[in-house]
């Protein structure tokens, strides 16, 4: 496994094991498993639950509305919504992946719209897109 060079992420707030890239506000990560098995991506997976806070720091936070396993299983997309009030993009992508044995949450974008962050998480999967447009097409 390739080690990670700490000085181009960001650490967690919570747990010890969790860097962040794009993402530059320290940041909890409640869900994440803090002992690592043989399968760290299956094992973080498990604990992700539609409902559940994703991520908590002091400018949000964000709960689960879906979850994928994908990249050949070497990688989580996770979908949430900021449950604080009326941020100006309350949806968000991220990509957990392990390495150098540190899970990484990488920002992937924020959105205006749930239909915006629904689209790009079905197109990240490599699935089609059969909703409407919304207005994260055009910003």
């Amino acid at each position: 496994m390739a080690i990670v060079d700490i000085n181009s992420f960001t650490k967690a707030l919570f747990p010890e094991n969790a860097l962040q890239k794009d993402w530059h506000t320290p940041t909890e990560f409640p869900c994440c498993p803090q002992i690592v098995d043989n399968k760290p991506i299956c094992c973080y997976a498990k604990q992700l639950c539609k409902g559940k806070i994703f991520s908590s720091n002091q400018y949000g936070k964000h709960e689960i509305i879906d979850i994928a396993i994908i990249d050949n299983e070497s990688s989580i997309l996770v979908m949430t919504h900021d449950i604080t009030l009326h941020p100006m993009k309350p949806f968000a992508l991220a990509k957990i992946y392990f390495s150098g044995g540190q899970y990484i949450h990488e920002s992937i974008q924020l959105f205006f719209s749930e239909d915006g962050v629904k689209k790009q998480f079905a197109l990240l999967q490599g699935l089609e897109w059969t909703g409407v447009d919304s207005i994260d097409d055009y910003c």
